[in-house]
C-alpha cells in the first residue's frame, strides 16, 4: 500500500503465509479495518504472490469498492477512502 498515487509516499506491507489461490469469490486474506494511520489514506497499491486486491470504502467490506486487480497506480473514486481490503 502507498499513501499517494503512482506508488508514492509512505508505504505499508501486508504479508501472508501462502500465495493466493486465484478465485475472487473466495478471498484468501482480508483486513476489516486498515492499520492505524492508514484508514482513508491509501492512494495506490501493488500485489504479489498471485494475489489480486479489492478495496472497500467502509469496514466490513461495505460501501463503494473497486474491482479486483493486481496493481493500481490510482484508486479513482476510492482514493484516500479505503477502510477494508480483500486479497484473492
Amino acid at each position: 500500500m502507498y499513501k499517494n498515487a503512482d506508488y508514492g509516499g509512505d508505504s505499508l506491507i501486508y504479508q501472508g503465509d501462502f500465495d493466493c489461490s486465484g478465485p475472487t469469490d473466495q478471498p484468501d486474506y482480508w483486513v476489516e479495518l486498515i492499520q492505524p494511520g492508514w484508514n482513508d489514506e491509501i492512494g495506490s497499491y501493488r500485489a504479489y504472490r498471485n494475489c489480486w486486491l479489492s478495496l472497500f470504502e467502509h469496514r466490513g467490506w461495505a460501501g463503494g469498492s473497486i474491482a479486483y486487480a493486481g496493481n493500481r497506480t490510482d484508486l479513482g473514486i476510492l482514493d484516500d477512502k479505503a477502510s477494508s481490503i480483500r486479497w484473492s
